[in-house]
């Protein structure tokens, strides 16, 4: 899979699996802040927004995901 460089908000999450978001926040020059113990941290240098990511890396995301603040 090639990840795609697209604004965020512009992705579409059906059957999206959370290996597949981190490799697209990546490529949107997103990065990891720190571990929790059942979300990851990741900051956005794009929006200066920081936001949880499950760290269930083999399942999909809950629908609404993307949504969430």
């Amino acid at each position: 899979m090639v990840a795609k460089t697209l604004p965020l908000h512009q992705l579409k999450f059906n059957s999206m699996k959370t290996s597949e978001l981190i490799k697209i926040l990546k490529a949107n020059g997103c990065y990891l802040k720190k571990n929790g113990h059942k979300h990851d941290i990741w900051f956005s240098p794009k929006t200066g927004q920081t936001f949880a990511i499950p760290r269930h890396k083999g399942q999909e995301l809950p629908k609404g995901t993307e949504k969430k603040d």
